[in-house]
Formats: C-alpha cells, sequence, structure tokens
C-alpha cells in the first residue's frame, strides 16, 4: 500500500475535466488518476532533468495506472471568480480597444493544512519509492498552476471512513455518496491489446476512404496517432490529442466512484453575535467603471466635487438611521444639525491616484475621531457614486479599514513607492499634493493677514506645531511656477455644490512647509479639506 498527501497551500485547487469548457465552472473532485500520473511524469522532466523516462519510472506508472486508487477528501466547497481576458481582437468602431472574453476560474477552496491523500494497493521496491518521494518532493503545484501544493509520501494513520472508492462491483449508487466518472489509465497489457485491434480497424478504414492500399509513409502516418505505449500515451501533449480528434486520450477509460456526499458542501455562516468591530482611523474605497475604457473614472482635477459625492452619499444613508445610529464622525454634523464643535476630527475624504493616470481610483476616508461600528457599516454600503459626463455610475467598493499606520505601511502606487500623503517616515519638508485654497480672505498688501498667516492658523487649529517657514511655489521662482502648470493646480474645480460654503477667494497656491521637528501625516489644511483641497504630500528636503 502506498498513499501520498497533497496540500493546497493556497487553499485552492484549480482544473477542468476532460471534454468540459473552462467557462462551464466543472471542477473535477476528486481530481482523476490520468492527471496524477501525467502530473508526476511532468515532474520528472521539469525539475529532475530527465531526457528520456527512466526503466524505474516505467515500472512505477505502471503499478500506479494497473491499480485504481481511492480518495481522502477534505471539505471543500466550489467557487469562481471571473476575469475578462485579451483575445486578440479590436472593436469595429475603436480600434484602440482591444476585445476581451469573460473566463470563469472554477476552483475547489480548501484548508490548507488538510491534505488530500490518495493511496494506491500496490507494493513498491525500495527504488520506486525512493523515485516517487523525489517526484512528489519536487511537485510545486497539481492541477493548473494556481493551484500552489507541497506534496509527499505519507506515513501517518490513515483515516478509516471518508474514502472516494471506485463503484466496480456495487449494485448501483450508495445511499450515503455521490457517484462521479474519473478518467483512469489502463493497464500496460490491455492498452497493448486495444492498440492491436484500434489500429487495424483504422488502417482499413483509411484503405476504404481512399479505394487503394495504403503506402509506408501513409500507414506510419495513422499509426502515429496510436501511441506505441501506455507511456507514450501519457506524454502526448493535450493540444495533439484534440488535434487528432480523439474525444478521451488512447490508454485511459471512464470508471465510476462513489464519493462520499456532502464533499463539495458549503459550510454555514457562523454569526457571533454581540462581537462588535474595533473602532479605526480609515477606511478605503476602491472606485471602478463598467466600461472596458478606464478614463471612465473621475479626474483628479475634480477631487472636490467628487468627495463631495462620496459624502453626500454618506449623508444620505445617515439621515435615514439617524434614529439608530450617531453617524456625526461621517457627516460632520451632530444628531441636530449643527457642526460639530470638535474641530477637524470628522472625516476627511482623500482622493487617490496609485496608477497614476490622472483619475481617482480609491478614497481614503480618514478620520481622526476614529470611525466605530455603526459608521464602518455604513462605508460598507456606498455602492456607487457619479462623475461628470457620464451616465453609468462609478462603482465604489470598501476594500478595507484600518489605522492609518496599517495603511502606511501597505499602500503603494504603481510602482511599488509608499503613499506620499501618509510615507512611512514623518517628515520635515511637506508640499501641496492638491492645490491650497485660503480659509479666510488674504489682505497681503498691508501684511494684516497673509498667506503663511493663514497656514499657521490652519496648522494650530488642528493640533499641528507651528511651521518653520512656509513659502508658496510662486515665491521659489520659474521653478515653483513651472511645477504649478505641471501640477495642474490651475485646472482643479475650487468650489463646492451651490448652496454650500464657497472659497473667500479662489485664488489657488501651492505650498511648501518646514518643520522644526519631523512631522507625521496626512496633512489636509485651507478650505474644503475635508474634501481633497489642500492636500499635502512628503517631500524630501
Amino acid at each position: 500500500m502506498v498513499t501520498i498527501a497533497l496540500y493546497f497551500v493556497a487553499g485552492r485547487y484549480h482544473s477542468t475535466p476532460w471534454g468540459s469548457h473552462v467557462n462551464e465552472g466543472w471542477v473535477e473532485w476528486p481530481p482523476n488518476p490520468w492527471r496524477v500520473l501525467r502530473a508526476l511524469l511532468a515532474v520528472g522532466f521539469n525539475k529532475l532533468g530527465w531526457n528520456e523516462v527512466p526503466e524505474e519510472a516505467r515500472t512505477l506508472i505502471g503499478k500506479l495506472a494497473a491499480t485504481l486508487p481511492e480518495f481522502h477528501l477534505p471539505r471543500g466547497e466550489v467557487a469562481h471568480s471571473r476575469h475578462y481576458m485579451p483575445n486578440g481582437s479590436f472593436h469595429a468602431k475603436q480600434k484602440n480597444l482591444e476585445g476581451t472574453d469573460k473566463v470563469l476560474d472554477s476552483f475547489v477552496r480548501l484548508r490548507p493544512e488538510t491534505p488530500l491523500l490518495i493511496r494506491w494497493p500496490v507494493e513498491l521496491t525500495t527504488e520506486e519509492r525512493n523515485l516517487l518521494a523525489d517526484l512528489l518532493n519536487a511537485m510545486t503545484y497539481f492541477g493548473r498552476a494556481e493551484s500552489w501544493c507541497n506534496a509527499a509520501l505519507y506515513c501517518g494513520e490513515l483515516p478509516q471512513e471518508g474514502w472516494a472508492c471506485p463503484a466496480v462491483g456495487r449494485t448501483g449508487r450508495l445511499a450515503s455518496a455521490d457517484q462521479v466518472a474519473l478518467l483512469t489509465a489502463q493497464s500496460a497489457d490491455a492498452y497493448q491489446g486495444w492498440r492491436e485491434i484500434s489500429l487495424k480497424a483504422a488502417l482499413e478504414a483509411e484503405e476504404e476512404k481512399r479505394g487503394k492500399k495504403l503506402t509506408s509513409a501513409q500507414g506510419r502516418k495513422v499509426a502515429s496517432a496510436f501511441p506505441d505505449d501506455l507511456i507514450g500515451c501519457l506524454l502526448r501533449d493535450t493540444s495533439e490529442l484534440q488535434k487528432q480528434g480523439w474525444n478521451q486520450p488512447p490508454g485511459s477509460r471512464r470508471v465510476l466512484y462513489n464519493r462520499p456526499a456532502g464533499t463539495l458542501q458549503p459550510r454555514p455562516i457562523r454569526r457571533r453575535r454581540g462581537q462588535r468591530r474595533a473602532r479605526c482611523e480609515a477606511a478605503l474605497l476602491a472606485l471602478s467603471s463598467d466600461s472596458v475604457r478606464g478614463d471612465r473614472l473621475p479626474k483628479m482635477i475634480r477631487a472636490i466635487r467628487q468627495m463631495e459625492f462620496i459624502h453626500q452619499v454618506l449623508a444620505g444613508m445617515a439621515r435615514k438611521d439617524s434614529t439608530k445610529s450617531d453617524y456625526s464622525v461621517l457627516t460632520g454634523r451632530a444628531p441636530d444639525g449643527n457642526r460639530l464643535a470638535s474641530g477637524h476630527q470628522h472625516a476627511h475624504y482623500f482622493p487617490l491616484d496609485l496608477d497614476i493616470d490622472g483619475r481617482i481610483d480609491h478614497v481614503l476616508v480618514y478620520a481622526p475621531a476614529g470611525l466605530d461600528a455603526p459608521a464602518q457599516r455604513l462605508v460598507t454600503r456606498v455602492r456607487r457614486t457619479w462623475a461628470k459626463g457620464e451616465e453609468n455610475p462609478i462603482f465604489v467598493t470598501c476594500a478595507g479599514f484600518g489605522d492609518v499606520d496599517l495603511f502606511r505601511r501597505q499602500l503603494t502606487d504603481v510602482n511599488q513607492r509608499p503613499l506620499s500623503i501618509i510615507p512611512p517616515r514623518p517628515s520635515h519638508c511637506w508640499v501641496s499634493y492638491t492645490p491650497y485654497v485660503p480659509a479666510r480672505f488674504l489682505k497681503p498688501k498691508n501684511g494684516r493677514y497673509t498667506l503663511s498667516d493663514d497656514v499657521q492658523r490652519e496648522l494650530s487649529v488642528r493640533g499641528l506645531p507651528r511651521a518653520k517657514t512656509v513659502h508658496s511655489f510662486s515665491e521659489l521662482g520659474e521653478a515653483g511656477k513651472r511645477e504649478l502648470v505641471e501640477r495642474r493646480f490651475f485646472e482643479y474645480v475650487r468650489t463646492r455644490r451651490p448652496g454650500k460654503p464657497q472659497p473667500p477667494q479662489p485664488n489657488v497656491y501651492g505650498i511648501r512647509i518646514t518643520f522644526a521637528e519631523p512631522v507625521a501625516g496626512p496633512i489636509a489644511l485651507g478650505y474644503a479639506s475635508h474634501y481633497g483641497l489642500g492636500l499635502f504630500e512628503a517631500h524630501e528636503t
């Protein structure tokens, strides 16, 4: 008796049964014995450096193929994901848009620590057992390449029940089992007998079709579709078999197995009563469009309006549930409708452009006072927002909750750089990431209230240290003015919706702030700082 164990380290087993299309959603479970034998041979060529199948491997495969294995299946459940894959075609009207096909990726979801056991009632020699152990140790996946696994000979105690066994000799389906047909190998002798009869019939059919005796070259061409032995059948590429018209690989047969009932039954959802979510500082929202064109996402220059839309949706839902919970941390208003007196501790909505294409693809909802369990539940209910000039909505998905330190460590842009508005380390220097609009009317001519005064006041009301220096980009010479243009600050929308508080003056500035001691982000100052304006990023001094 020999038993192998397969541990699927990613908790997934991907495979499509022979004769099924990937989009049919079928997963072979248990795996076909035919697949097991092919996997062992593939590991020998790819990992052990075989140029041809050694004699020990031939005898090993021959013994395994001559018997029907049994499977002890860990409990799992069928799941799938959906992807749009490029198909090489292009749209008839929009030549620059590549066509796609929707593909279903079905798999069995498993526990990584629970193995799939496969046992054969055979006795192996020491050399064959050592070779099998080497093949299993070198195996990194089983099924499709996504099915990462650790494989080894199993030496533990075998379970007594729960085995999927061949239905050979039984009088029908067991009441406590599901019956599935698995692709198994013929024995070497059985294949040779089948090959002799089938090849003779194929030659006669070809001669009858041509109306004359076949030449030796024509006979060899017909015979090439019939591998010389069982090892040749297992090594034959699937695409070649399909090209030759085989509806089932030569050397294989279908065997009915009784699979224990409930093996693929979904686990019931267990709800833990009384468990509350921990308060956290931030939530990350992901924006996506239903269009194949990526430019359907809102532009970064419309940050203030897009952040208002998110806030508007949350505020609307909060009003409906106002009798159940207090959502003032999200809306910025107390239950009586008055503005909060706690300064800037309620939610800020920061636009993020992680793929650096000038469009908003994520939103960081940051609340220094913390998002409690009701606020988190409300954020997860946001499903859509809108963009100017688009009839279709932008879909919103809550990617997760956590303190700022969590997002500081994990959020990176498309170039794998840390997010600059919440850098890994505190910084002495902070530079405008979005335009700064003064919160009060400036009076720079008589020096009564300058841009620097406005920035220092904003820092003070947020509990941040006083800045050592405050400079606008315009004060930094031609390079600063050029940076204003390159960052498109003059193109940003700088007013809120009609009926909402408007800026004291419409001027926009780029600001460079330095502190005596390093300061941690995020830093948002000035008018509409809760809606994406006045956001700063760390900068090397």
